[in-house]
């Protein structure tokens, strides 16, 4: 057998290895303070709950709502150094159960609420961001309607000449 070369490690990296298994150590610590904290076992608890409404139902309305809750729920444990225990189920998304919108409606919910953002007119029309997006685009195209703004908050507005 080969006699293998050993490298002693100097104090300096030494120390370095113990600091870091304290910070672990403590890290742990911090988190076992939390998990006995009354409240978030709850959050804990009415997570699993969302779960498994979240296996039970098939809606999507219900479903959407339940993946928000969901996620407003497990960003609670995060803020708080905790992972949830359950592995978290996305919203569904169909935006082809979306119904779909003329034009001259959303220009019309527009020349009647100037200043309004893409998630105003999407909740007063009932459908999503997604689906209303490229309808406001085009009505930008055309010259029917401008924005004012970037990113969430863009407003839009209606050109007077449309």
């Amino acid at each position: 057998m080969a006699a293998r070369k050993r490298t002693r490690r100097t104090p300096e990296e030494r120390i370095q290895e113990l600091e870091a298994k304290i910070a672990l150590v403590k890290a742990r610590a911090e988190q076992k303070r939390v998990a006995r904290n009354p409240a978030l076992r709850h959050v804990r608890a009415a997570l699993k709950a969302i779960d498994r409404a979240l296996a039970a139902t098939q809606d999507p309305a219900t479903r959407r709502a339940l993946g928000e809750a969901s996620t407003t729920l497990a960003a609670c444990l995060g803020l708080h150094g905790l992972k949830s225990s359950a592995p978290r189920m996305a919203a569904v998304r169909e935006p082809d159960r979306w119904p779909k919108f003329e034009e001259d409606t959303v220009l019309r919910y527009i020349q009647e609420h100037p200043a309004s953002c893409s998630e105003e007119i999407a909740a007063a029309l009932g459908t999503d961001t997604t689906s209303l997006r490229a309808v406001l685009q085009r009505l930008q195209t055309e010259g029917k309607a401008r924005s004012e703004g970037h990113g969430r908050a863009m407003r839009y507005f209606a050109e007077t000449g449309s």
